[in-house]
């Protein structure tokens, strides 16, 4: 078999090689015409003249088209997409008009030019000629941000007051298809076991009609794209309702008996150190009006509209009380006052002396059955003013002061009977009578010789020279002095006598 092909080898190289050489003749000189298929992307132009009137578009299907290209089967091969050039001039429409609506539908014709390759392509058709796109508006759209919690604060706490968001809306800007699905903006704030103000800054949340949130929005952009949220948490605090006071009167002969509140506490939220300070809520007297009533009335208060110190908030979403009050018809009762026990003078007139005429006096007083069950005697202040009376018997009106819900039926009066002050004589006390003092004298020499009696005032005491010192006379009588000695000493015993006296007289005058 080797033997047989390897003989006369150059032969049959040859007979191949002019048997292909032949082949490619004919089928050069017999190429038939044929055809492909070809994909081809379409390009856009002119895009950004839509864009800048505010709208997008979307082509309808796929951006490409089919082309068929005819040519000589052995040419084929060479054809590609690169040889054809489609596309779409947006500023030349055929049909559709994007004012209609937010959408609308528009028809461009596909331009088409060949590249390389034209004298071997005989003919090309496209599959379609025209091409749809659909042109939508953006637009932008403003919405209110709502924050919502979840969670529950500390105890003791509440987040009673609405959290708030900065800014307070945000504008949502895409296609209008898209924007049209967003039904709310809303912001997730989880307040679990808070006890202070909360801040965060975070991104919002775009929800559908349904409450879901929309997640695949292409188009749409938020603006600003993150939010501030801040939710106030405040200490809460029970505090009592009260009602001390009403206003206006009932009608003549009835009383006010009570006043009764359907609820006797509320809580209340706000800061510590404001609510330190906070332990009622007084509802004003000019809210309870009982002018004229005769018969009970019960009004309804809205605590809610009450003036409350800055910072504290009422809890709870109804607030209202109830306050009735009770009206009773007047009842009377007198009482005895005794005279003059019972009953003040004033005005009095050092002049004048005054008395009660009668021992008693009665009044009348009128109320309702429960204060006048409750009053006594000592709760009754009477007075009687009798300035500007003179001597004689007067009736003068008594004045009463009656506790708060009693009043005086009619205005009694007393007599008070008036007579001038009797003034008694002075007395003129004696003088008091001077102390004597005694004189202490100066022995004589002589026990004949009697001491000279000094020149002296007449108040002088008389004792003085009346008693003399019988010890002095005996001292003199036995021891007598000499003459010589004598003139001297008397005239000692007067100097001596004289300073006695003097001495007496100073007394005298003291």
């Amino acid at each position: 078999m080797k033997k047989i092909l390897l003989n006369n080898l150059s032969l049959k190289l040859l007979a191949i090689l002019i048997a292909g050489v032949t082949w490619f003749a004919v089928m050069y000189n017999l190429n038939p015409i044929d055809t492909k298929t070809l994909v081809v992307p379409v390009k856009i132009v002119n895009g950004e003249v839509i864009n800048a009137q505010n709208w997008v578009y979307d082509v309808v299907g796929e951006l490409e088209v089919e082309v068929t290209v005819e040519a000589h089967s052995f040419d084929l091969p060479r054809i590609t997409e690169s040889n054809f050039n489609l596309y779409v001039d947006m500023l030349y429409p055929t049909g559709g008009n994007p004012t209609g609506g937010a959408s609308t539908q528009r028809r461009y014709q596909i331009n088409r030019e060949v590249v390389g390759n034209t004298d071997i392509i005989q003919r090309y058709t496209l599959k379609t000629e025209y091409m749809d796109f659909v042109l939508e508006e953006i637009v932008t759209r403003e919405f209110a941000v709502d924050v919502i919690t979840s969670g529950d604060v500390a105890e003791n706490f509440t987040a009673s007051e609405k959290p708030t968001s900065v800014p307070e809306s945000v504008q949502v800007t895409g296609r209008s298809s898209e924007v049209d699905r967003i039904k709310r903006v809303v912001y997730y704030l989880d307040i679990k076991d808070a006890s202070e103000e909360i801040n965060e800054t975070g991104v919002p949340s775009l929800l559908d009609n349904d409450g879901n949130e929309l997640t695949d929005l292409e188009s749409v952009t938020i603006s600003p794209e993150t939010i501030q949220v801040c939710q106030p948490i405040n200490q809460t605090k029970s505090v009592v309702v009260t009602c001390n006071a009403v206003s206006g009167e009932p009608a003549t002969g009835y009383g006010l008996a009570g006043v009764t509140l359907d609820v006797t506490s509320v809580r209340v939220a706000g800061y510590r150190a404001v609510l330190a300070d906070i332990f009622a809520i007084n509802i004003p007297a000019e809210l309870i009006d009982i002018e004229g009533l005769t018969a009970n009335k019960t009004f309804a208060i809205d605590l809610a509209e009450l003036e409350l110190p800055e910072g504290v908030t009422l809890m709870g979403s109804s607030n209202i009380v109830n306050v009735t009050v009770q009206i009773e018809k007047n009842k009377q009762n007198n009482f005895r006052l005794q005279l003059p026990d019972d009953v003040v003078l004033e005005g009095e007139d050092e002049m004048y002396d005054y008395s009660f005429v009668d021992t008693v006096v009665f009044i009348t007083v009128e109320g309702i059955s429960n204060d006048l069950d409750n009053m006594e005697s000592t709760n009754i202040v009477a007075t009687v003013d009798v300035s500007g009376y003179e001597a004689g018997v007067h009736s003068i009106p008594l004045s009463v002061r009656l506790p708060e819900g009693i009043s005086l039926v009619g205005v009694p009066e007393v007599e008070v009977e008036i007579t001038v002050h009797e003034t008694e004589p002075e007395t003129t006390l004696p003088l008091p009578t001077p102390t004597p003092v005694p004189v202490q004298p100066t022995p004589s020499p002589a026990p004949t010789e009697t001491p000279t009696e000094p020149t002296q005032p007449t108040e002088t005491p008389v004792a003085a020279t009346e008693e003399p010192d019988t010890t002095q006379e005996e001292h003199t009588t036995q021891e007598p002095a000499s003459e010589e000695a004598t003139p001297g000493h008397g005239a000692d015993t007067q100097e001596s006598v004289e300073d006695t006296s003097e001495e007496a007289e100073q007394a005298n005058a003291e």
